[in-house]
């Protein structure tokens, strides 16, 4: 748990360029790095997930892209302050 003064974790998500043509990707509208601010990787997953899920939600049997390991990768950045909603969401550059 995260009070407001401390800091939250930032995580980068970064979708394996291999792995882009997954069918899973179909259900997501952004396939690029983003950072997230969470508690832990799998939280930042999540929320990815619910931030980039196209509202149709996936079709029957496809799984979530940013919840895959295989499919991203998940490293933690630095941290920033919990007031700060604009780490919540953050595309990145291409590198």
């Amino acid at each position: 748990m995260y009070f407001e003064d401390e800091a939250m974790p930032l995580f980068r998500l970064d979708p394996l360029p291999d792995r882009l043509d997954d069918p899973c990707w179909t259900t997501s509208r952004l396939r690029s790095a983003c950072v997230i601010e969470a508690s832990t990787p799998t939280e930042a997953r999540r929320r990815a997930c619910g931030y980039f899920t196209l509202p149709c939600g996936a079709p029957q049997g496809l799984g979530q892209p940013w919840l895959e390991e295989a499919l991203v990768t998940a490293t933690e950045l630095a941290a920033a302050p919990l007031q700060s909603p604009e780490f919540a969401s953050q595309p990145c550059a291409s590198a």
